[in-house]
């Protein structure tokens, strides 16, 4: 799995976890997704249903919002203006990381999920 494009950045704990727990050996040996392939496909293409840009100023809890350094989603999505627009929001950034922060850097992100827990009252 490590050889396909998508799975090469990953942390190689996280790509184990995730062979034994989100696939299924099939009886000719091959591996497939634990998941139907239509929920995975839901994940991938619902997340934008609607326009979040107006919401994000009555979003009135502590919200962190993370981007991996090196994501594509840099080029299309200013995520420091969307957390400019959080009353109570902050913005943390994992170098070396592209979207898939918690596969690809689990313990960059684990400590900024967790000094931002401590910060709160």
């Amino acid at each position: 799995m490590k050889s396909r494009s998508f799975f090469t950045t990953w942390d190689e704990e996280i790509l184990r976890l995730y062979k034994r727990f989100g696939m299924e050996k099939m009886p000719e040996g091959d591996l497939r997704l634990a998941c139907a392939p239509e929920s995975e496909a839901a994940m991938f293409m619902g997340g934008w249903c609607c326009n979040p840009w107006p919401l994000l100023e009555k979003i009135n809890c502590p919200a962190l919002v993370i981007e991996g350094e090196q994501s594509p989603n840099v080029a299309f999505v200013d995520l420091r203006r969307a957390v400019s627009l959080l009353p109570r929001g902050e913005f943390g950034s994992v170098a070396g990381a592209g979207h898939l922060i918690p596969m690809e850097k689990p313990g960059e992100i684990t400590a900024i999920i967790r000094d931002f827990i401590a910060k709160l009252p």
